[in-house]
C-alpha cells in the first residue's frame, strides 16, 4: 500500500485501499504457479511429491543452470506478450532436478526484479496458496529476495462474489486470509544468496 498510485511502471495496477487512504499497488506476474505446474508435468509426470524430491536434490544456484521462466509472455517487470522462456548453462552433467530448480529460482528472481522497482523495499512477503505448499520452493524464496517470508499453504477462495452474497463472501475471504497469516511459518533469508557458478 502506498499513498500515491504507480504512474511510471508499465503493467502495474492501482486499487483503492478502502480501509484508509492510499492505494494497493498490484503487479501482475504471469509466470509463477504455472511454471511450477509446467516443470512438475515435464520432469515428474505431474507428481508433486516426486517434484519436491527432485528440487531437494539440486542445490542453490541449480549447478549453474539459469532459466528465464517466461512461458506465456510477461506483464511485469518485463512487459512483452511475445517473450518466451529459455534455459542457459546446460552441460552433460545437468540433471532434471537442476532444470526444475532453475525454473523456480527464475520465478523468484523475476519477482525480485519486480519488487526492486518499488519506491520502498518490502519488509516482509506473504506466500499463500498452491505454490506455498511446496516447502523446498518456500525455503529459497527468502534467499532470493533477502526478505523474511510468511508461508501458508492454505488456499484462499475469493471468487463468485455475486450480489447479494458479495459482502458475506468478502468477509469469508478476509477471515481466511487473516487465519492463513496467523498460522503461517516465517522463513528468513540465509546468510548467503543463491549463486550461479560456472565459467560463463
Amino acid at each position: 500500500v502506498s499513498p500515491e498510485p504507480f504512474t511510471d511502471k508499465p503493467g502495474a495496477a492501482n486499487l483503492a485501499f478502502g480501509v484508509e487512504e492510499g492505494f494497493v499497488n498490484a503487479v501482475p506476474f504471469l509466470n509463477a504457479g504455472d511454471v511450477h505446474k509446467w516443470v512438475t508435468g515435464v520432469f515428474s509426470d505431474g507428481d508433486y511429491a516426486e517434484a519436491h524430491q527432485l528440487i531437494e536434490t539440486s542445490k542453490p544456484g541449480s549447478n549453474g543452470v539459469l532459466c528465464l521462466p517466461y512461458l506465456v509472455g510477461e506483464r511485469f517487470p518485463v512487459m512483452n506478450p511475445n517473450i518466451r522462456g529459455a534455459y542457459v548453462g546446460l552441460d552433460p552433467d545437468t540433471a532434471k532436478a537442476d532444470m526444475m530448480r532453475a525454473a523456480l529460482e527464475g520465478v523468484a528472481f523475476s519477482i525480485r526484479q519486480g519488487m526492486e522497482s518499488f519506491d520502498a523495499k518490502p519488509t516482509e512477503i506473504s506466500l499463500i496458496g498452491g505454490g506455498a505448499r511446496e516447502n523446498a520452493w518456500c525455503r529459497f524464496w527468502p534467499m532470493c529476495w533477502s526478505i523474511p517470508s510468511k508461508c501458508s499453504p492454505m488456499p484462499i477462495f475469493c471468487q463468485q462474489w455475486q450480489w447479494p452474497r458479495w459482502y458475506s463472501m468478502y468477509q469469508t475471504c478476509c477471515n481466511q486470509y487473516a487465519n492463513a497469516l496467523y498460522t503461517s511459518r516465517i522463513l528468513t533469508p540465509h546468510a548467503h544468496m543463491p549463486t550461479h557458478t560456472g565459467d560463463s
